[in-house]
């Protein structure tokens, strides 16, 4: 088993479309709430 198989699987930087509730989010409360996420896990 490679060191790397499991980035097989893993994709980064294509869209990848979905129905869940975050895929349907508006995009600016996706941001607002990573930001919110970031401000708790720095303080």
């Amino acid at each position: 088993m490679d060191e790397f198989d499991f980035a097989r699987g893993v994709t980064v930087g294509q869209y990848v479309p979905g129905n869940s509730i975050l895929h349907r989010l508006d995009p600016r409360a996706k941001l607002g709430g990573f930001v919110i996420v970031l401000a708790a896990v720095i303080t």
